[in-house]
């Protein structure tokens, strides 16, 4: 059974040390399977992309910085995580680009935002 992953991209250069990005910096393209990763969200616990397998998967990449991640958040809070979070065949994860877990935490209370933040300290997810 594949996953099925929907990828929220803003303002974000993805740098590859062992694959080749296409013209957009983008290592996974559309059908390819998406490489299993393991992040740790802002509460502790960790989550492998695996475990999820079976559920439609939202990735939302994202940062403190990044205007259009601040402007599209609370879309996503009251548009898709607070109609579908207890649908247990769907799962929205944050993906926080190289940023300390006290930033995401500020990042995500002045967004207003409840679903999982995971941090990518090294922005190689």
């Amino acid at each position: 059974m594949k996953i099925l992953i929907l990828f929220l991209f803003a303002a974000f250069t993805v740098t590859a040390s062992a694959q080749t990005s296409d013209t957009r910096g983008y290592l996974v393209k559309v059908g390819e399977m998406a490489p299993d990763f393991s992040i740790k969200l802002t509460n502790g616990k960790t989550v492998k992309l695996s475990s999820l397998k079976g559920k439609v998967v939202m990735l939302q990449f994202t940062a403190s910085w990044c205007g259009v991640c601040r402007k599209e958040m609370p879309f996503i809070e009251s548009d898709i995580w607070q109609k579908h979070k207890n649908n247990k065949k769907f799962a929205l994860i944050a993906i926080d680009r190289d940023e300390p877990l006290e930033t995401v935490l500020k990042f995500a209370e002045s967004t207003g935002i409840t679903y999982p933040i995971g941090l990518d300290p090294n922005a190689d997810i």
